[in-house]
């Protein structure tokens, strides 16, 4: 029950008692007030250390939250296919619709397996991997914030945002999923290793003295028929602007056309990115890169005498995947 049918219930129960309800309204809010997180109280002196320390899964309506929070804290977080997972192995179905699927079936008939054969439903799977995000909140920045509106809800979004970038750019840069050597990189398979590794992936390679003009057009002429008008060429700031300064010294080259090949190439616009690895150049529908997260989500807090500082641990479980590896064209540096 929220907190204003709550009052409302307490008012229509004085009322009927006869009791005085600006009273009432005067306690309810007392009580509210004294309603503060647990990060404040501490750094107020109101409970101890122990008090303070809680470990566990927390709820499945504030994993969800949480989720769906780390999604809307990144840019390109927002524009991919985000899933949350029950299970640490999940299927998920993708239905590719290919061209020439339309048929005509008689009323009463079913259609043939050679009419819905263009219609696939290719289910693809999760496989989640454990990852650890470590926060330390100190006690000045707790006093610093106390007065804030609503505390929880800024604490909730500081941790999101620390995920979302690290997810973000291991979407991109992850090249393994056994973190042998401790290092970033192999905490996940990214999208880009996933197409390398995909063998329904259409990849080819460029010279090193090839033009960034070759590299696009190599890239474009491997797309699969029957991709969209709303795939994107997934491109490093810095190539786009190699490739932007070649199509300007180009000869006979007008500002309009300049003007129109930074928008795109071969009618597929650009999304830039510095998570993109420089030379390596992706073309696929944005919500074709799909991410997983397991909405089980353990959390501990403690509180660090010599840090004076609250020490948080999220333990999360990701994944992140293709769901029709035929829509991905990859160009890379011939080896």
């Amino acid at each position: 029950m929220n907190k204003e049918l709550l009052l409302s219930a307490m008012t229509a129960m004085a009322l009927a008692a006869g009791i005085d309800t600006q009273e009432i309204q005067k306690s309810f809010n007392a009580g509210i007030k004294t309603q503060e997180h647990p990060l404040i109280k501490f750094a107020k002196g109101e409970i101890t250390p122990e008090d303070l320390a809680v470990s566990g899964e927390i709820s499945p309506t504030r994993a969800a939250h949480f989720i769906d929070l780390i999604q809307k804290s990144d840019e390109f977080l927002k524009k991919v296919t985000v899933i949350p997972m029950d299970q640490l192995t999940t299927t998920y179905d993708v239905w590719d619709m290919l061209r020439g699927s339309l048929v005509r079936v008689p009323e009463g008939q079913e259609p043939t397996e050679e009419q819905k054969k263009k219609i696939q439903n290719a289910g693809r799977k999760l496989s989640a991997k454990p990852v650890q995000l470590f926060a330390d909140v100190t006690r000045s920045s707790i006093l610093s914030n106390m007065h804030h509106p609503n505390f929880a809800a800024f604490l909730d979004s500081k941790f999101a945002n620390r995920f979302a970038g690290d997810i973000t750019y291991l979407g991109f840069v992850g090249s393994s999923d056994k973190y042998e050597n401790a290092d970033f990189k192999e905490l996940n398979k990214g999208w880009i290793q996933v197409a390398m590794d995909e063998s329904g992936t259409n990849k080819v390679e460029y010279a090193e003295d090839d033009t960034m003009v070759d590299r696009l057009e190599k890239l474009v002429k491997s797309a699969d028929d029957d991709l969209g008008d709303d795939a994107r060429i997934l491109i490093h700031r810095n190539d786009f602007l190699d490739y932007c300064l070649e199509v300007g010294k180009s000869t006979n080259t007008s500002e309009l056309l300049i003007q129109a090949a930074a928008q795109g190439f071969a009618g597929y616009r650009f999304e830039i990115t510095n998570n993109m690895p420089s030379g390596t150049y992706m073309l696929t529908p944005l919500k074709n890169l799909v991410f997983g997260m397991v909405s089980k989500i353990y959390r501990a807090r403690k509180f660090n005498e010599r840090k004076r500082a609250v020490e948080y641990t999220f333990d999360a479980h990701i994944d992140y995947d293709i769901a029709v590896p035929k829509f991905v064209s990859l160009a890379t540096l011939s080896s």
